[in-house]
């Protein structure tokens, strides 16, 4: 209808208007294409809609639909090597060096704390700054030849006006369990822009994560196990939470469901039967699995593969204070089930090996001595990939573990997802008994699965099973050591999941080797400090004071990184130990002053210079933190005054909608940064500085700054 007045398929332009202000109708948009056309279109009017959302991150995120068989298209405009001259809504005088010049778009981003709502450009006369683009409804810029921007799926995106996205914008919530359940292209095509991609992205398709961090722009950190990936919130489904009693179908789709299956308990072909069927969950896995009751058998599913028919009924029951607590109630349940399984099976003459492993999960010693005398040649025998002592080890059972034991269980056996006894009593059972019984038979406390290279103590220690690592360090052979796949040791996964307790046990180990780094180079206090775990940061620093110093490969100590991430108190507690040279430098040269500098961490800069940082540092390109500082100007609408104010530095009324950039800049001079020092291409920051009125504030400041 439009023909290519967007320029044409993959073009991509702003909404600069709403209608419904008596300039246009209501649910229309006024947008502007980055090609530099101007138009109006439907947002919903008369039901139509013209466009779809490409970004939204100004606004707020919109789940995007299936993408098997859609359309792939390249994205252009305002992206990195578009060629741009002046738009619609230029206000910067010459700054271009007049009307008509080209320059280079070099990057998108942040405008007034407004994410990609600006765009970096280095213009034909050298000189370079940043323009809004987008930013409530203001284009400074238009492309006279557009770049080239992600691929995105045409059919997949949200569209202009539709009543979702407000309902939407808040889905995800940190401690969410997710799923992402895309094509791998595709998940490759939307993780540009929102984190990157990284070929291990890709073995998290089918599988169950929890969000830990959202982070301002929407995107989400997703956790699996061991290890923490980014997604585009569009990429990712929240999963319903289950409880115990609920009514649930399983998925008919025989494909979907062997797929979701892998890491969660896994296939056996005897599940086909439960496909399509409606069944009740027995219970939730601390993982989030569940084990669901489907006619008389008792199978462990992915959640994903579950469809939920309790609906509203689920939530006036939760909300409900009935009798007994929810404890007796799931009892009383298992029981129930229980009891119908036996007599299930006592009629059905089941396979006695499936009764032996149904049996050793229950508890019934009784009825295990039994099959067990009838069926010596069980004792093996695996029901959806898990033996007898597989299930009872992670039950508990104690004394059926002993028993299965004694009369010659294979203890080395292993499931499929490669996990042995040990491994079940060190992930379920939360008294760490079973792991005692199993230690005592001389198993190998340190077996790894060939997949993740897990052993016991890491399971134990991500599901916060103290008593079970404490079973296991009580074992002379047990390496706490040991490095997962990612290269973590049990050490590196306490940090990362605060488990404070298993962290201690863990410190006061004999045989700990405090400096093993993982696979991305961190060792335990790097840990700590990347991750913000100020507990662990504080026991690690007063029991290993040496580790404090120590650099990753990159040169990056532990200061850097809690100045990098803005750790404000872990950074206190490295300062105040005694043992921190504040001036350390990456191999890139930069101190941590430097890098709080770079990410404007205001309160970081306040707290490095009151301790004694070089505030004249230079890195590797002569530049010192005020070059940094004038370089990463990071546009406010207005607050300069205020920010300026909250460190210290009394502005005059003028100093308002400036730089926040500008007003570091001006701090770190008032405290003693060099005007005047030359960097590795002869400048100074004040030749660096492209705004006047910031320039002359860092020369007041630094004027009257104590020499």
């Amino acid at each position: 209808m439009w023909g290519d007045q967007d320029g044409g398929e993959g073009n991509v332009g702003t909404v600069v208007h709403l209608g419904g202000d008596g300039n246009f109708p209501e649910d229309t948009v006024l947008v502007y294409w980055d090609s530099g056309r101007q138009a109006n279109y439907r947002a919903g009017y008369s039901g139509k809609y013209d466009l779809r959302i490409f970004d939204s991150a100004q606004t707020g995120k919109i789940p995007a639909g299936k993408r098997a068989g859609a359309v792939k298209v390249q994205s252009k405009g305002f992206f990195s090597g578009a060629k741009v001259t002046r738009g619609r809504d230029w206000k910067w005088d010459d700054q271009d060096g007049g009307s008509g010049r080209i320059g280079t778009l070099t990057e998108i981003t942040a405008w007034s704390n407004v994410e990609r709502a600006g765009a970096k450009v280095i213009w034909n006369i050298l000189r370079n700054n940043t323009y809004r683009a987008g930013y409530q409804g203001s284009v400074d810029l238009k492309c006279t030849t557009p770049g080239n921007g992600p691929h995105y799926y045409r059919d997949c995106l949200g569209r202009v006006g539709d009543k979702r996205l407000q309902r939407n914008r808040n889905r995800l919530r940190i401690g969410d369990r997710v799923i992402v359940n895309l094509d791998v292209e595709v998940l490759k095509a939307m993780s540009q822009g929102h984190g990157g991609w990284v070929d291990g992205m890709g073995q998290c398709i089918g599988k169950v994560g929890k969000i830990h961090k959202i982070d301002d722009d929407g995107d989400v950190h997703i956790r699996y196990g061991l290890q923490s990936w980014v997604f585009h919130p569009d990429a990712v489904t929240k999963l319903p939470t289950f409880q115990a009693g609920d009514k649930v179908r399983v998925l008919k789709n025989k494909q979907e469901v062997q797929r979701l299956q892998q890491g969660h308990g896994g296939w056996n072909e005897s599940m086909t039967a439960a496909l399509g069927k409606e069944g009740k969950i027995l219970e939730v896995d601390s993982d989030g699995d569940v084990v669901v009751v489907v006619g008389t058998d008792l199978w462990l599913f992915n959640p994903a593969a579950l469809e939920d028919l309790t609906g509203g009924e689920a939530t006036a029951r939760r909300g409900e204070v009935a009798t007994g607590s929810p404890a007796d109630k799931l009892t009383e349940l298992q029981d129930l089930l229980k009891m119908m399984l036996v007599e299930a099976t006592m009629k059905s003459g089941s396979d006695p090996g499936d009764r032996l492993v149904n049996a050793s999960s229950n508890g019934n010693l009784q009825e295990v001595r039994e099959i067990l005398e009838a069926n010596p040649d069980k004792i093996n025998h695996k029901r959806a990939g898990k033996t007898s002592l597989h299930v009872a080890c992670h039950q508990g059972r104690t004394e059926i573990v002993k028993y299965l034991v004694d009369k010659g269980a294979d203890k080395d056996v292993k499931d499929e997802q490669d996990y042995s006894a040990l491994h079940h009593a060190a992930y379920g059972d939360k008294s760490g008994q079973a792991v005692t019984a199993m230690l005592a038979t001389g198993t190998n406390v340190n077996v790894c699965d060939n997949k993740n290279k897990s052993t016991p103590l890491h399971l134990a220690v991500n599901q916060g099973n103290e008593a079970g690592v404490r079973a296991l360090l009580s074992s002379r052979h047990c390496d706490v050591n040991c490095q997962d796949l990612a290269g973590d040791t049990a050490l590196h996964d306490a940090i990362s999941k605060e488990k404070n307790g298993i962290i201690d046990l863990i410190l006061n180990y004999q045989r700990l080797d405090i400096t093993v780094s993982n696979g991305r180079g961190f060792n335990p206090l790097h840990q700590a400090c990347m991750k913000g775990n100020k507990s662990a940061v504080e026991k690690i620093a007063r029991k290993f004071p040496g580790l404090i110093e120590i650099p990753k490969e990159d040169g990056f100590s532990a200061l850097h990184l809690a100045a990098f991430n803005n750790h404000l108190e872990i950074a206190k507690v490295l300062l105040l130990s005694g043992h921190c040279d504040i001036n350390l430098r990456n191999r890139k040269r930069q101190t941590a002053l430097a890098l709080a500098v770079s990410e404007a961490y205001t309160s970081m800069i306040e707290l490095l210079i009151e301790h004694g940082a070089d505030i004249n540092a230079a890195d590797e390109d002569g530049d010192t933190p005020l070059h940094l500082a004038v370089i990463h100007q990071a546009v406010g609408s207005s607050g300069l005054r205020g920010l300026l104010q909250g460190l210290g530095v009394d502005v005059p009324a003028s100093g308002t909608d400036q730089h926040t950039g500008s007003a570091i800049a001006v701090y770190l001079a008032l405290h003693g940064a060099d005007i005047n020092f030359y960097n590795n291409e002869g400048k100074t920051p004040l030749d660096m500085c492209q705004d006047p009125q910031t320039a002359n504030l860092i020369k007041q400041f630094a004027r009257n700054t104590p020499r």
